[in-house]
């Protein structure tokens, strides 16, 4: 969290108070120390060890000119700016890549003094909340989508960069003072901890305990689920925290109660108007602020906004305790422009079915009208659809594909292509 996320997006004064908390329980921290062997910490009369090493190497493309002058990946490129080894980065920048890391370097780039910043992604679209790709644009990054990079060469003090469009197919060709690829990163697992590994180099576990394939040896975050977020990462810290308390004896409690539950009133009432209480908008850094510095960018509430949003809690504690009204039976959406363009541009995951409502394809996607309205154009099959929004939309995908799997043994017909990952 302190070499590779942006001060624009966590502080690091805020990541530093973290670490003292830890310190203060008393935890041992020893940093620059490389551990080749688990058995050498076995050795050492650890009993239980928990693998969180991340995913800190950059993924590479395999073309050439990859290594020439100018050319750096994403995650090297961050780690030199949060420690103060990055210099000014002047002229023209791109960025290869369509992941939340592509978004934070061409955001950091722009703040080291470069004038022009173009990210190229060979997706359709940027593959990170859409929150973060407005605050780019905002500040003056350009994306292209569907494009491939196919070649660098230096030319100069400059690289000409060869890339093909994924519409037409056609090459084109353009020069750039730095070209930062951040095509991904995976984990390094050394040999020497003979563990059990997928095809995408990352440890595999038990999904309930987080155990390894070795007795005693826990795994999690980004080394177990590839590149994800911060809080799922902690989550999962959470649960191998359990699994290793009861692997040692314990109950597996690690919640501490700093004081009694009070019995909440169960009276609700009534607020007039509350369909209609709007999310407060959250305060940004003034866009004429931000490429003067790395301060963070999303500034959060003031108390009276914070008591405002509060207020539009629904109370679930106490709805939870309601019982559930009869509903009429499940409804199916025909698959109809009609319906479909009554759909918000929002995260989410839809589902779509045949003539007798059979789970065709299932899919998690960045903006819900937009695809259904392809999916329309293209999809002979499908006759109604369901969907629902969903901001964690790939985890939810996964969710159904799974329930799917489980209930039918199969996957839906059109995801086929997913038999290799479930």
């Amino acid at each position: 969290m302190q070499v590779g996320i942006p001060e624009i997006r966590l502080p690091k004064a805020v990541v530093e108070r973290e670490i003292n908390h830890i310190k203060s329980a008393g935890v041992d921290i020893r940093t620059n120390t490389r551990v080749e062997s688990i058995d050498s910490l076995f050795e050492q009369g650890y009993q239980a060890i928990f693998i969180a090493v991340g995913a800190h190497q950059d993924v590479t493309l395999g073309i050439e000119g990859e290594s020439s002058p100018g050319v750096v990946g994403a995650l090297s490129f961050l780690r030199e700016v949060n420690s103060y080894k990055q210099g000014r980065s002047a002229g023209k920048v791109a960025i290869v890549g369509g992941t939340r890391i592509a978004i934070d370097v061409a955001r950091l780039v722009l703040r080291l003094g470069a004038q022009e910043v173009t990210i190229y992604c060979p997706q359709a679209e940027i593959t990170v909340n859409h929150n973060q790709v407005e605050r780019a644009t905002e500040e003056g990054v350009e994306i292209v989508c569907l494009t491939t990079l196919k070649k660098i060469s230096p030319d100069g003090e400059r690289l000409k960069v060869e890339f093909m469009s994924n519409k037409t197919g056609e090459s084109f060709t353009a020069e750039f003072d730095k070209v930062v690829l951040a095509m991904g990163q995976r984990p390094e697992i050394p040999e020497g901890w003979r563990l059990k590994v997928s095809k995408e180099n990352t440890i595999e576990v038990d999904p309930d305990t987080l155990a390894t394939s070795r007795k005693g040896v826990f795994a999690g975050g980004d080394v177990v689920i590839g590149p994800a977020s911060v809080i799922e990462a902690i989550a999962m810290g959470r649960k191998a925290a359990i699994s290793i308390d009861r692997y040692l004896g314990g109950e597996g409690i690690i919640d501490e109660q700093l004081a009694e539950p009070e019995e909440p009133d169960p009276w609700l009432g009534h607020d007039e108007g509350f369909a209609d209480w709007h999310r407060v908008p959250t305060l940004s850094l003034p866009l004429e602020k931000r490429l003067w510095g790395f301060d963070e960018v999303k500034l959060g509430f003031n108390a009276e906004e914070a008591v405002r949003e509060a207020k539009r809690c629904l109370r679930c504690e106490l709805r939870g305790r309601i019982s559930p009204v009869m509903l009429p039976p499940e409804r199916w959406l025909r698959f109809e422009i009609q319906n479909i363009s009554l759909l918000p541009e929002t995260e989410g995951v839809y589902q779509l079915f045949d003539e007798e409502k059979n789970v065709i394809y299932i899919k998690g996607t960045m903006s819900l009208r937009r695809e259904l309205i392809e999916q329309l154009e293209t999809n002979k099959e499908a006759r109604y659809f369901k969907w629902e929004e969903e901001p964690m939309y790939t985890k939810r995908e996964s969710e159904l594909i799974q329930q799917f799997l489980q209930t039918h043994g199969r996957l839906p017909p059109q995801n086929d292509e997913l038999a290799g990952l479930f």
